[in-house]
């Protein structure tokens, strides 16, 4: 159901260019980059896609973006 949701959003936006997937650096986030990339391959979408993870292996956004938050 998802899958098919995310196409026919791509497929809807005919001018779209650019896709950014920021994942996590971890092996989750390797698997749905994976997932997205396999489902976009599936669709009209001719632009490019580009992954945006933390630096180091294991990290991810939400601990990037709360750091020194109390």
């Amino acid at each position: 159901m998802q899958c098919e949701l995310f196409k026919n959003a791509v497929e809807g936006f005919k001018s779209l260019k650019t896709i950014a997937l920021a994942m996590d650096n971890d092996q989750g986030g390797d698997h749905l980059a994976d997932k997205i990339t396999a489902i976009l391959a599936e669709t009209s979408f001719q632009g490019i896609v580009r992954r945006h993870s933390p630096d180091r292996v294991g990290q991810d956004w939400n601990s990037i973006l709360t750091k020194g938050q109390n």
